[in-house]
């Protein structure tokens, strides 16, 4: 009877391990992705040229023409 206490033990402590290490697992993802979510995709080149009346995203000067980039 013993014998059957301690093993039963052993088996739900084994079953905690290997409980505690998928749910490690699943924060570690959900940290992962919620980083992917918050980070930047990257520096996009913009630039600006000449003077005129649209905001430069850049420095927020008046400038004629915007190339690259997202600069709504």
């Amino acid at each position: 009877m013993k014998k059957l206490i301690v093993f039963l033990f052993l088996c739900i402590l084994a079953l905690w391990g290997v409980q505690k290490k998928r749910q490690d697992k699943k924060n570690l993802l959900l940290l992962q992705n919620i980083e992917a979510l918050a980070g930047d995709e990257g520096t996009i080149a913009v630039r600006c040229f000449l003077i005129g009346p649209i905001d430069c995203p850049i420095d927020h000067k008046g400038v004629e023409f915007i190339t690259g980039g997202d600069y709504r």
